[in-house]
């Protein structure tokens, strides 16, 4: 009977002993899982910076761009406003010379 308790008890320490080392390595791989998830959080949170940088910056390029088409805008209206001036000058003027011309013949 001592014998096979010593056995029993031997193959005891030995899985007492397997079980230490796949906690060990449970540890060990929960530890770079760890790791890894602080790894990929910093990145995130850059990657997160970044895109409010870019944000930031496309929201100042997009008010230039629409403060530029507002001027554009406000030089075409002053524009055509002035063309539409020149061409009721211009009618008057032809209606004026028809006139005159009318008078000549």
């Amino acid at each position: 009977m001592k014998e096979s308790q010593k056995k029993i008890q031997a193959i005891m320490e030995d899985v007492k002993q397997k079980i230490a080392l796949k906690e060990g390595g449970l540890e060990k791989r929960l530890k770079i899982l760890e790791d890894r998830i602080s790894y990929l959080e910093e990145n995130i949170h850059r990657i997160n910076k970044s895109v409010m940088c870019m944000e930031v910056e496309h929201e100042e390029k997009l008010q230039i761009l629409f403060d530029a088409n507002s001027y554009v805008r406000e030089k075409i209206d002053n524009q055509e406003k002035k063309l539409k001036e020149y061409n009721m000058t211009l009618d008057r003027y032809s209606d004026e010379f028809y006139i005159l011309n009318s008078k000549v013949q």
